[in-house]
């Protein structure tokens, strides 16, 4: 995936649910785990559309780690 590609796919998980912010901020999350070069690109979109800061994910993951353990 390229730059221009990633764009327009986090424009597309932006819209989730008619353009909910806490879907796609579980979305953006999925997509800054699977495509980390474009995290920051991720946050700067989400800044632009939702006017928030997308959360680190990292804290996310690290939750559902001691969930399941």
């Amino acid at each position: 995936m390229n730059r221009d590609e990633a764009i327009k796919v986090l424009q597309i998980l932006s819209k989730a649910d008619g353009g909910c912010e806490f879907c796609a901020r579980e979305l953006f999350s999925y997509f800054v785990e699977e495509f980390p070069e474009f995290s920051e690109i991720a946050k700067t979109i989400f800044k632009e559309i939702f006017n928030k800061d997308l959360e680190d994910v990292t804290w996310r993951m690290e939750s559902w780690k001691k969930l399941l353990e």
